[in-house]
């Protein structure tokens, strides 16, 4: 039977009597619960073998009563081992986002990223909200999950980081003193990370737009923060540009790592060996080559940049008001002796709407060098185009499919014959180029008819 509604009291007694206290009790617990159509329930789903300290553990809660509870507030309160730490408080989503299966589906996940010591964690789960069926609610529930260390909580590099927390994420290495390193480009060394429990590798750990080294609350996602800049890298002659939307920023930070080299970075030997020498060092892949304030939504990179190598950006934008982004997606682009793709065109038989036959005559036009309907904006600062000379219109392909299907690259030449194989009139044709510093043209088209031979009956009186 439902108990009624009310204010109950619930009465301890205890057996140890003193003659200076009377009845005394040790510290104890109690906990009520009570059937209710709308029920909270709450697991940890870390598999047991990997829960090991520094690795997040995750968590699940599952509210409904007659269908799933949509909107809910869902957090926790997570007691660590020390017993002289504040309990960490946690909040759950229930956006497709947060390990909680599809968005809006009563399902709430999080992720518990304060597991650096090895023993019991105590986790109390509250829900509040609003149902169909009984009105407001708030509901709790609670869980425990056990972090085994096994005396793999060492510090073998001393760098106050378990090795366990620097083996989970891939940016950090065991065996290096890397307490101070940011290699997120967050401002928030990885000693700080381990001590906020936020992701070394990741700048925005709760995914709202703004670094961790400004979010006040970096680990709950709070809508309405800064978000990252728009941001893309163009090729130029030993120089890259770095573009991007400066809306709402005081201040730029342009990072720069580089990626891979070409064959043309092979054939400059020296540049080659100190440009790989630094990719490949044990450092920090990226370095901070522009910082603008007030930022004007353009960066021209020069320094030590080699033709022939590819270099990835990121940028980080400040707010007047002390919030940092995180960097948008990485852009990377390769500078060549040669940055500008050929243009050209395609006429089939001179550029006649009819072929009687279907042996027809190419003219292939092609030119490397600045085309006079286009142009790129680069802030005000234009790209260095090369001469034919420098590069030059070396190949071309043709095929009667979009996609060069089957086509192979051939030397260039202004023009040749070509035999129409298609069934149906017109027929079209394309036609690419590519010049001698590998870039390639658009794709070019053109189409013809091919005439059809009719028999006429003539009849003679």
């Amino acid at each position: 039977r439902y108990p009624t509604s009310g204010m109950w009291r619930l009465l301890v007694y205890g057996v140890n009597q003193t003659e200076a206290f009377g009845t005394t009790l040790p510290p104890y617990y109690v906990q009520g619960a009570l059937r209710s159509t709308l029920a909270l329930h709450a697991f940890a789903t870390t598999p047991v073998d990997q829960r090991t300290p520094g690795a997040p553990v995750h968590l699940v809660a599952f509210l409904n009563d007659s269908r799933p509870v949509l909107g809910a507030t869902v957090t926790a309160t997570v007691v660590r081992p020390d017993p002289d730490a504040d309990a960490v408080v946690v909040s759950f989503h229930d956006d497709g986002a947060h390990g909680d299966g599809e968005a809006d589906d009563g399902v709430y996940g999080a992720d518990f990223l304060r597991t650096e010591l090895g023993g019991s964690y105590q986790v109390k789960v509250f829900a509040d909200g609003s149902s169909e069926e009984i009105g407001a609610f708030h509901r709790e529930a609670l869980l425990s999950f056990h972090i085994v260390s096994e005396g793999d909580d060492r510090d073998s590099d001393q760098d106050g980081l378990p090795d366990p927390w620097e083996k989970h994420y891939r940016c950090l290495r065991v065996g290096r003193n890397d307490a101070d390193a940011d290699p997120d480009k967050d401002g928030l060394s990885n000693a700080r990370e381990y001590a906020l429990g936020t992701n070394p590798c990741d700048p925005d750990s709760d995914n709202d737009g703004e670094s961790d080294g400004t979010d006040p609350r970096p680990l709950d996602h709070d809508e309405g923060r800064t978000q990252p800049p728009w941001t893309v890298a163009w090729p130029g002659r030993s120089k890259t540009w770095v573009k991007y939307v400066a809306t709402g920023l005081s201040r730029a930070l342009v990072y720069r790592r580089i990626l891979s080299y070409t064959t043309e970075a092979r054939l400059r030997p020296a540049a080659f060996d100190s440009a790989a020498d630094a990719a490949t060092d044990d450092a920090d892949p990226y370095v901070l080559v522009a910082s603008q304030q007030p930022p004007t939504g353009i960066v021209s990179d020069t320094a030590d940049v080699i033709d022939g190598f590819s270099y990835c950006y990121l940028l980080v934008g400040e707010t007047a008001d002390g919030q940092r982004t995180v960097a948008h997606d990485e852009t990377c682009t390769t500078p060549r002796y040669d940055p500008a793709p050929p243009h050209g065109g395609l006429l089939i038989d001179g550029g006649a709407a009819l072929s009687r036959g279907r042996v027809v005559s190419l003219t292939l036009i092609a030119s490397d060098s600045v085309s006079p309907h286009t142009h790129e904006d680069h802030g005000g600062e234009e790209i260095e185009m090369p001469h034919d000379a420098e590069s030059g219109v070396a190949q071309m392909r043709i095929s009667d499919s979009p996609a060069f299907t089957g086509a192979a690259w051939e030397p260039y030449q202004p023009g040749r014959a070509w035999v129409l194989s298609g069934a149906h009139s017109p027929m079209t044709l394309y036609a690419q180029y590519r010049d001698g510093a590998g870039n390639e043209s658009e794709v070019y088209a053109a189409a013809i008819h091919l005439a059809k031979t009719v028999y006429v009956p003539l009849a003679v009186r």
